[in-house]
């Protein structure tokens, strides 16, 4: 084999090595993925609504000044199934709750945000209604419906705690 047909080998092998290595920076950090623990979060449907927090382990609840301010929904997320569930005020308050942001087992969960970029009026992402699983060098989008991709609609509550 020549020096001429070595080169273009070369040229024509390192484009198909990238791939490679970029499709494995991608899939290789979700094979660590696996969160546990499983979390409350409510979803308000107007500005204004009530609020709930945890207090010694236990869901607690700010009432909304307004009477005619539409109830937050809670929910309790499974991470096994990657599923919500809707539960009362009443089923929150029979678990104990972790408030900390970051899970026992070190995931985290977020809301997506709006941003632009380098070219805001190019590339404009509207991201706000969706929220995802961080952790591990790895994300996943959680399948909850954000009440009209609203900005106030998610609110995490805390980790459920064996």
């Amino acid at each position: 084999m020549n020096r001429k047909n070595t080169f273009i080998i070369l040229g024509l092998s390192l484009p198909i090595l990238m791939i490679i290595l970029i499709a494995l920076t991608i899939y290789i950090p979700n094979l660590s993925y696996h969160p546990k623990f499983n979390f409350i979060y409510s979803l308000d449907r107007q500005y204004g609504a009530e609020t709930y927090f945890v207090q010694n382990s236990q869901i607690a609840i700010v009432k909304a000044n307004d009477p005619k301010t539409v109830p937050s929904q809670l929910f309790l997320y499974d991470m096994a199934s990657n599923r919500s569930q809707a539960i009362s005020f009443e089923q929150a308050g029979q678990v104990k709750l972790n408030p900390n942001p970051i899970s026992p087992d070190g995931y985290q969960v977020e809301k997506g945000n709006s941003g632009g970029g380098v070219f805001p009026f190019l590339f404009m992402t509207e991201d706000r209604g969706n929220v995802y699983m961080n952790g591990h060098n790895a994300s996943q989008k959680l399948n909850i419906g954000t009440y009209q991709n609203s900005y106030w609609g998610f609110h995490f509550i805390g980790w459920l705690m064996p």
